[in-house]
């Protein structure tokens, strides 16, 4: 494969008038929405915000308790899964190899690129945002503020 295909096959979604994206890669459903936005009628509204883990914890549960395009496991992505979608160019194509659109328009962006993650283990979540102190560093997740976007599958 050339480098040119490389760069236009690398994500094929297809986008629900509902909130989410199914990648038809990898199989994931994506929230199009950060936590802070809501979803109404085909597009996102609000700012995203950053938040500390407890509250993104906070946020996964009542998702999940709305059931989200009809799904009751909704999680953080682990951060390949993450590096997947946010990576720079990246490009959605259809199924005829034409260029649809770019990451941002199927799935909102946050105004920067700092995101909780879950690890492999289901309570291995990143804290890798640290605050100085003295010279030192402390990795403190309640006190750290980052973007969520949720994904399942």
């Amino acid at each position: 494969m050339s480098s040119q295909e490389e760069e236009r096959t690398v994500l094929q979604f297809v986008a629900r008038d509902d909130g989410t994206a199914i990648d038809a890669v990898t199989g994931l459903t994506w929230c199009r929405y950060l936590v802070g936005q809501e979803w109404n009628k085909r597009r996102a509204l609000g700012e995203a915000i950053e938040i500390t883990l407890n509250d993104v914890m906070k946020e996964i549960d009542s998702v999940n308790a709305a059931l989200l395009g009809s799904f009751y496991d909704w999680r953080l992505p682990t951060q390949d899964e993450l590096n997947v979608i946010t990576g720079k160019g990246k490009v959605i194509v259809g199924s005829d190899n034409s260029l649809r659109a770019t990451n941002a328009v199927i799935l909102y962006s946050a105004p920067k690129d700092r995101f909780w993650t879950q690890g492999t283990a289901a309570q291995d979540f990143s804290i890798e945002s640290t605050a100085s102190y003295y010279g030192g560093k402390v990795a403190r997740a309640e006190f750290t503020l980052k973007y969520a976007r949720l994904v399942r599958g």
